[in-house]
């Protein structure tokens, strides 16, 4: 049974999901390391998933950095404008 669920769980990795594992292992190897490859808080984002537009919007919403990362490998990383967060949305109705 256990077998089954990880063969179904495998079957849904897509190319870009498994480089976001694999950037995943390098970050935190990276950490124990006391080194940083991305900036804090960094959201990983697997283009070629179900989802992948509203997984974006809402990193972005959280004024987040966004890591892109295609099924190639390629990686795009997309860095929030102070435009867009929470904090600008307060610091204009208080205005």
């Amino acid at each position: 049974m256990a077998l089954d669920k990880q063969r179904k769980r495998k079957a849904r990795r897509t190319p870009a999901l498994e480089h976001v594992f694999e950037r995943s292992d390098a970050i935190l190897e990276a950490a124990l390391e006391d080194r940083e490859l991305y900036p804090d808080g960094t959201a990983l984002v697997a283009t070629d998933i179900e989802g992948v537009g509203f997984a974006i919007t809402e990193s972005a919403r959280e004024g987040r950095h966004i890591l892109l990362v295609y099924p190639d490998g390629y990686e795009v990383l997309l860095t929030p404008s102070k435009l867009g967060t929470p904090e600008s949305a307060e610091a204009k109705e208080a205005a």
